[in-house]
């Protein structure tokens, strides 16, 4: 065999396989472990979604701005979790989340509508507030999800 033939054979046999691991491994961050309480976001500098990726689940939670909602000083939260290790049926947002003002005041969710999903979950998480946090001269607002897939705690975070 010639010389070239064995260094292409021998480049091929080793690049292929190395792709192959390269292309199919999810990314993280350097330093990352998986269940860290760091937080990884993706979040846009402006607009009404928010991403958390930690623990191997996703969240994403866009917040539904509507004039119904802030005339019944609601915020309402379309979120949707999902992951490929874990059965997400068994976390209820309405315990596990708040939502924080820049002053520290935490509200409770008045209700999480989300039926089963599996690795695949969503539902709609309202908070019923004193105020509109539209209207109140708040600088930003925050949502906090306590304790899912040993994350001990998630921040998204709205500017006003």
């Amino acid at each position: 065999m010639s010389r070239l033939l064995k260094i292409s054979i021998f480049l091929v046999a080793i690049l292929i396989p190395a792709f192959i691991v390269g292309c199919s491994s999810q990314f993280r961050a350097v330093g990352e472990d998986s269940a860290s309480t760091r937080e990884y976001t993706s979040q846009p500098a402006v607009g009404n979604k928010r991403t958390s990726v930690q623990g191997g689940v996703t969240i994403e939670v866009e917040w539904v701005r509507s004039q119904d909602a802030a005339e019944n000083n609601n915020a309402v939260f379309q979120v949707a979790m999902d992951t490929h290790s874990i059965n997400l049926d068994g976390y209820d947002l309405k315990e596990l989340a708040v939502l924080r003002d820049d002053k520290g005041n935490e509200y409770t969710p008045a209700s999480w509508e989300s039926g089963p999903g599996g690795h695949h979950r969503e539902g709609i998480l309202t908070f019923s507030l004193a105020y509109s946090p539209e209207r109140s001269g708040q600088k930003s607002i925050e949502m906090v999800i306590r304790d899912v897939a040993g994350v001990s705690e998630r921040v998204l975070r709205w500017q006003l």
